[in-house]
């Protein structure tokens, strides 16, 4: 476990071991009662790039979030 604290902006830092661990950039934020708690969201470019996918990435990232809400 790590100790992070915000910085001037309220803005957190994911320490780089975590991150390099998840290997994703974008998160889902919820408020839980014990705490925060985040999700990461996979880039839907990387799964563009490697199949053949008729939508557009606007279109995976709305269907990404609604999927991972859905979860949550």
């Amino acid at each position: 476990m790590t100790l992070v604290s915000l910085d001037g902006r309220g803005r957190i830092t994911i320490p780089q071991s975590i991150r390099d661990r998840l290997q994703a950039d974008r998160f889902l934020v919820s408020l839980e009662e014990d705490g925060v708690h985040l999700v990461p969201v996979p880039d839907p470019r990387d799964a563009k790039a490697s199949m053949n996918i008729p939508w557009s990435l606007e279109e995976l990232e709305e269907a990404q979030e609604q999927h991972v809400l859905r979860r949550a």
